[in-house]
């Protein structure tokens, strides 16, 4: 749908690649503070999952295979796959419901735009997504079923792929990230065209999931391009990002007198950090998008009825 928006019918000024990119950053760039907190509470969330998850995972094995079977035998277990693909999938839909929590936060300031620079909009950024939480979830659950079936779709038939190729997995080479990788960017850039249901969900009280779905596939015609080219960006800036976070965690460590303890609670603040830090912009992008497709106020306090 890009540039299907004009003024002439109603609508704002239309979108372009470079103004919706424009747009994005320079909310983010003036309100990044709002949107790192906003962002902290559910990335310690995660983080703390990720942590019990470890633990949880090993007592699983430990009672529903090793009990069994033996520890030199749990790849044998009949149990072994069936809890692996559950797992998987709870801990996937874990960090999805996470992050549709704080896209609802960040959508609801994003859309409004109508508080001053004095109010604090952290003040209340979850206020609307604790009213909206039921149907958060189920839009949640009803998007990441099908995204992590089409995921391990991708992966299955990569590794096919990768064996049939004779290519080498260790190291990996680049033939066979680009493999890995671009059936995944093509399915998440698939996927974000359902990505302004959630500001729709947030706005409309009586909005079903089906219906905001829809519109937001209807609003989102032909951005896929866009949404390929921003994840493949997110993709590469986090891992430059992360990649020179464990390089100065590695420097501190040999050249220091930092304990282990001390060392892994530091990596795990700067690790959370990152993670507030880099998880806005593309929800941002999503709700800069919706508002920009919606009708200007005063053409819809005046348009004429339909019907």
């Amino acid at each position: 749908m890009n540039g299907t928006y004009s003024s002439a019918s109603g609508f704002r000024q239309k979108m372009t690649w470079r103004s919706l990119l424009a747009s994005t950053y320079s909310i983010y760039q003036k309100q990044f503070w709002i949107f790192w907190r906003m962002a902290l509470p559910v990335t310690l969330l995660a983080f703390l999952f990720r942590q019990g998850e470890r633990s949880l995972v090993h007592l699983i094995f430990n009672a529903l295979l090793a009990k069994h079977l033996g520890p030199g035998w749990i790849f044998d277990s009949p149990f072994y796959l069936p809890v692996v693909i559950a797992i998987g999938y709870i801990e996937g839909a874990v960090y999805w419901i996470l992050s549709t929590i704080l896209f609802a936060a960040v959508a609801r300031n994003v859309v409004q735009e109508n508080y001053s620079k004095d109010e604090a909009p952290l003040s209340d950024a979850y206020s609307r997504v604790r009213q909206r939480l039921k149907v958060l979830f189920i839009f949640a659950i009803v998007t990441w079923t099908p995204f992590w079936v089409a995921r391990g779709l991708a992966f299955f038939c990569g590794w096919k792929l990768v064996g049939f190729l004779g290519i080498k997995l260790f190291p990996l080479s680049p033939i066979a990230l680009v493999i890995f990788s671009l059936p995944l960017l093509i399915i998440g850039s698939l996927f974000s065209r359902m990505g302004l249901a959630v500001p729709e969900l947030m706005g409309g009280a009586s909005t079903s999931v089906r219906a905001a779905i829809r519109i937001s596939i209807r609003k989102t015609e032909n951005w896929e391009p866009f949404f390929l080219f921003f994840l493949a960006k997110s993709a590469v800036v986090g891992y430059a990002v992360y990649w020179l976070a464990q390089l100065g965690l590695n420097e501190l460590w040999t050249r220091t007198h930092i304990g282990a303890s001390a060392y892994d609670w530091l990596s795990s603040a700067v690790y959370i950090g990152i993670a507030a830090t880099l998880e806005s912009p593309l929800f941002i992008a999503f709700s800069v998008l919706y508002r920009e497709s919606q009708p200007k106020p005063e053409t819809a306090l005046t348009a004429p009825a339909m019907g």
